[in-house]
């Protein structure tokens, strides 16, 4: 549902101490107009922002504005505007906070559907698109998802699993780009049980780093590196 101020509409006395409220805290009134959060900027403080009624009434119209919000952060890599809309309070009550998380969620297992899709072309031995999964599993992705609210920690844990799976297949194929995923994976914030899985990923390929570093001329460290790569793979 669009804001419109409530000098464009009618009112009853109850919705005018909120319209009222709004237009006071051009913060906020501005987030819910135009759909941007200015930069560094901050709500007004007030305890009315946690009262039932007033979410009650805000929610129709912030639901609307901070989901489009959340999703054009991703889509555009915009980690500051993420950071401003999450570190303002979420103005939904229980209904409409389910259905902003829903639609967001669904957003974020398109892309973890694509996760997905690379990981059955690495099974298949296909050529992979290397820079969408680098896309996938960046510094800035890994940012957004981590500024998410903790409703979002199971997702994470799921995309942590996923990519802690692509590494130990990439591993075969370009241990480069292996390392440099699972070091991003390191820093979702997930369940520690996840988190566990990520980490003894690196560790195993930090070993294999190690065990292929030459030690004498009758080492043969391209031989090493494969050996331990396929030990790996078969975790």
């Amino acid at each position: 549902m669009m804001y419109v101020p409530q000098s464009s509409r009618q009112a009853c006395p109850d919705e005018q101490v909120f319209y009222s409220l709004i237009s006071k805290d051009p913060v906020l009134s501005h987030f819910l107009e135009t759909g941007n959060m200015q930069t560094n900027a901050h709500f007004t403080a007030n305890k009315l922002y946690k009262d039932p009624d007033f979410l009650h009434f805000i929610a129709p119209f912030y639901e609307q504005a901070f989901t489009a919000a959340i999703i054009q952060c991703f889509n555009t890599g915009n980690t500051g505007m993420m950071s401003d809309i999450t570190g303002n309070p979420i103005l939904l009550d229980d209904g409409y906070q389910e259905k902003s998380y829903c639609t967001i969620l669904d957003y974020l297992q398109e892309k973890q559907q694509k996760l997905l899709s690379i990981w059955n072309d690495l099974q298949l031995k296909n050529k992979i698109d290397t820079t969408e999964l680098k896309n996938l599993a960046s510094p800035t992705s890994i940012s957004l998802l981590n500024y998410l609210p903790d409703e979002f920690e199971g997702f994470r844990s799921e995309y942590c699993n996923e990519l802690v799976k692509l590494t130990r297949l990439l591993v075969r194929t370009d241990y480069d780009m292996a390392h440099e995923l699972i070091i991003n994976t390191l820093e979702l914030h997930c369940l520690p049980q996840s988190r566990q899985r990520a980490t003894i990923c690196f560790q195993e390929l930090q070993n294999i780093e190690e065990h292929a570093k030459p030690t004498g001329i009758n080492q043969r460290p391209t031989f090493i590196l494969l050996r331990l790569i396929a030990a790996m793979s078969k975790k």
